[in-house]
C-alpha cells in the first residue's frame, strides 16, 4: 500500500536479511528526513527524478543488477564473520556501481571499530580470512591518480609505513576467483571516496604473510585482477545471476 516501506517493491524486498534490510531502510530513511550525513545514501536511487516514495521504489530504480551487488557483499560478509559484527557497521549505503569491480560507497558506524572487526577476521571462520592489503596492494583506493601514489607508496613500503589515506582488507578464500574488498578511510572528516565495500571478480591474493599479517599475491593474477578492475576486461555479464 502507499506510504509502506513495501510499496511498489515486486520482488527485490523479499527474502531480504533482517540486518540488510534495516540498514536499506535507514539508509532511504535518514536521507528523506535530512539526517546530516545521508545526503548520498542510496543515491541512483535518486538520480534525474524524484525522491522515492518507499524502499520498494529505491530498489527498483537501482535495478535488479545493484540489488544483487548489495546482496551478494552482505552475504559474503555474513560468511566472513557469522556474528554479523561486520554487516551491523554498514550505517548508510551511498551509491552503487558495477563494471571491473561491484559494490557500494559506505558510511561506516564507527570506522575504528570496523578496523578492529576486520583486524579480528585473520583467524577465519570456515576457512575464510580477512587480511590487510600491503602498501602496493592497497594502492588503488588512496586519494589521487595511481600514478601520482606509486612512487609516495613505494617509498612508504621501504620504510614499512602505513598507506596514507585508506586501509584496505581482502578477503582470503580462493585465489583468482571472486572476492570482497573493504576499504577504510583515515582522514577525518570523512571522505566519501575513500569508504567502500566491493566485489573483486578474480581475487590476487594467495594466502598470507603471518609474520606481517598482510596479503600474498600472485604475480600473474595480480596482473589479471588489475586489468580487469581498471577496464573491465572479462568481468561478468549483468544482470548478476
Amino acid at each position: 500500500m502507499a506510504g509502506s516501506p513495501d510499496a511498489g517493491a515486486g520482488p527485490h524486498l523479499d527474502g531480504l536479511e533482517g540486518t540488510l534490510r534495516e540498514a536499506l531502510e535507514r539508509s532511504l530513511a535518514d536521507r528523506l528526513s535530512g539526517q546530516a550525513g545521508a545526503e548520498l545514501n542510496l543515491d541512483n536511487a535518486f538520480w534525474g527524478a524524484p525522491a522515492p516514495r518507499d524502499l520498494g521504489e529505491a530498489l527498483t530504480r537501482l535495478g535488479p543488477t545493484g540489488v544483487n551487488v548489495v546482496v551478494r557483499i552482505f552475504e559474503r560478509l555474513r560468511d566472513i564473520d557469522p556474528a554479523l559484527g561486520l554487516c551491523r557497521q554498514i550505517r548508510y549505503l551511498r551509491n552503487v556501481w558495477h563494471g571491473g569491480s561491484a559494490g557500494f560507497k559506505v558510511v561506516y558506524a564507527e570506522p575504528a571499530a570496523m578496523r578492529e572487526l576486520l583486524d579480528g577476521q585473520l583467524a577465519g571462520a570456515g576457512g575464510r580470512r580477512m587480511a590487510r592489503d600491503t602498501i602496493l596492494g592497497g594502492i588503488e583506493h588512496q586519494r589521487g591518480a595511481l600514478l601520482g601514489a606509486l612512487p609516495g607508496s613505494v617509498a612508504l613500503l621501504l620504510r614499512g609505513g602505513e598507506p596514507l589515506d585508506a586501509d584496505t582488507w581482502r578477503e582470503v578464500h580462493r585465489p583468482g576467483h571472486e572476492a570482497v574488498h573493504v576499504c577504510v578511510g583515515k582522514r577525518e572528516p570523512r571522505l566519501p571516496e575513500l569508504d567502500d565495500i566491493h566485489l573483486d571478480w578474480k581475487s590476487p591474493v594467495v594466502g598470507v604473510n603471518e609474520a606481517s599479517r598482510r596479503c600474498r599475491y600472485g604475480l600473474l593474477i595480480s596482473v589479471v585482477h588489475w586489468t580487469q578492475a581498471r577496464f573491465g576486461l572479462g568481468k561478468p555479464v549483468f544482470p548478476l545471476q
